[in-house]
């Protein structure tokens, strides 16, 4: 049974303490959150499910490139290593510190965003409406934070914080119909696209749909019909291009007036518990994902 008293001590301890968890106890947490968030038991043994599958990648699989492209500064140098910096958003500045924001140079619209996190983002759509000392309150709090722990996700811990200020796109207005084009990737193969749309700060909608965009039922909730994307192949060839290096990789991207932009590479989608699936979803995805063999060789962080 889900206990918040305990999740919070577990997580807290983590992240004070990490140098005192060993990796068998990191097995264990990995069986407790699984359980508290799907209501299942965690097969590690002999996993089949994406959900199962992607918490071994978790625990077993260390590959220090996933940790770079987590990180979302370092991840617009491995878009340019790839070949396709041509979808990057423009970059006004990377800061180190809360302090070093000069808000009085930055446009009247802009996103801030902490590199080692999710969801951790300043959106000002109008400078004059901004609370910068609440900005700042905000942005030092994430700082000081150690991301992931809550669910396992190790590589976000590795990452040195930082905070980038990028231009402000359309599709960061939540009343917009921008939509976000959610790819995931077996093996260096895109697999399916789950499309994100009527977003707000506590929900969205979703609908699935295959390469040739004919539309699935891989949802519990199935949303709407949309709208064969303008890019579509440019679209799977740059996730193909992207997701080459890994076991599994979500390739999220935006098109805005028929251009294509970067939004994140995810390694380990709602921590790596996808509950928005139905069963013979996760069954289907699992069987695409081929695991690789155990790497024991873990960050500091984790030994």
């Amino acid at each position: 049974m889900y206990n918040k008293l305990i999740h919070k001590v577990i997580s807290r301890s983590l992240g004070k303490y990490p140098e005192f968890f060993s990796q068998n106890l990191k097995v264990l947490y990995s069986n407790y959150i699984y359980y508290v968030f799907t209501g299942k038991f965690l097969n590690l043994k002999n996993p089949k499910s994406i959900s199962d599958k992607l918490m071994w990648l978790k625990l077993y699989y260390y590959n220090p490139l996933i940790t770079r492209c987590t990180d979302k500064y370092l991840v617009r140098e491995f878009i340019q290593d790839m070949g396709v910096n041509n979808i990057l958003n423009e970059l006004y500045g990377v800061y180190i510190s809360v302090e070093e924001i000069n808000f009085e140079e930055l446009p009247n619209q802009f996103v801030l965003k902490a590199t080692h996190g999710c969801g951790y983002n300043i959106i000002c759509r109008d400078k004059t409406n901004l609370d910068i000392e609440k900005s700042k309150e905000k942005l030092n709090a994430w700082m000081d934070s150690v991301y992931g722990l809550k669910s396992g996700e190790w590589h976000y811990s590795e990452i040195t914080p930082k905070i980038i200020c990028e231009k402000y796109l359309k599709h960061f207005d939540s009343s917009s119909s921008v939509l976000d084009y959610k790819i995931h990737c077996f093996n260096g193969k895109p697999f399916c696209f789950v499309i994100g749309y009527d977003r707000t700060e506590k929900s969205a909608k979703f609908s699935s749909y295959d390469l040739q965009w004919q539309r699935l039922d891989f949802l519990k909730e199935e949303g709407d019909n949309i709208p064969i994307p303008k890019n579509l192949d440019i679209m799977i060839e740059v996730a193909t291009v992207l997701s080459k290096p890994f076991p599994y990789v979500r390739v999220d991207l935006y098109e805005i007036e028929g251009r294509l932009y970067f939004g994140e590479l995810t390694f380990t989608p709602m921590g790596g518990m996808q509950t928005p699936y139905k069963d013979k979803t996760l069954d289907l995805m699992g069987e695409q994902l081929i695991l690789p063999k155990k790497n024991k060789s873990r960050i500091p962080f984790l030994s």
